[in-house]
């Protein structure tokens, strides 16, 4: 066959693991998907049942049908470890965020774990003064 032009659907087109992981990944069932999905093209009549990548017009009608599933039908997805660090910043600074300047120190390289637990007990037990406030005149 030409690469050009397409082709019916093979006869030995099976479900193998990597179709079957393509639908199951996105909350479909591997068989019963692989099934519709078969028939609709076999049955299909002319130069539309035709397509150049099969496996690609299955990755497609996988993507679609999960489009169609309702919300709480869709597979929750598991964060990846980029989200996961994402998350842990973001909780780092809101905590630094929600405290003062002072009680959020980190520990420099350079500096020894005494000299972290010293500047943090210099900080905790000075007494600081409130600032005053001026009001301007005009």
């Amino acid at each position: 066959m030409s690469k050009n032009k397409g082709h019916r659907l093979p006869d030995d087109f099976e479900l193998t693991t990597k179709r079957a992981l393509e639908a199951s990944k996105r909350g479909l069932d591997p068989q019963e998907t692989f099934e519709g999905f078969c028939d609709y093209w076999r049955s299909l009549p002319g130069q539309k049942a035709c397509k150049l990548d099969w496996d690609a017009t299955w990755r497609n009608r996988c993507r679609d049908l999960a489009l169609r599933l309702k919300p709480w039908e869709r597979p929750q997805a598991k964060p990846s470890a980029d989200l996961v660090d994402i998350a842990a910043i973001a909780a780092l600074e809101a905590r630094r965020a929600s405290m003062s300047i002072g009680e959020f120190r980190l520990h420099n390289e350079g500096e020894s774990a005494s000299d972290y637990r010293r500047a943090q007990d210099d900080y905790h037990t000075k007494k600081f003064e409130r600032p005053r406030v001026f009001k301007v005149v005009r």
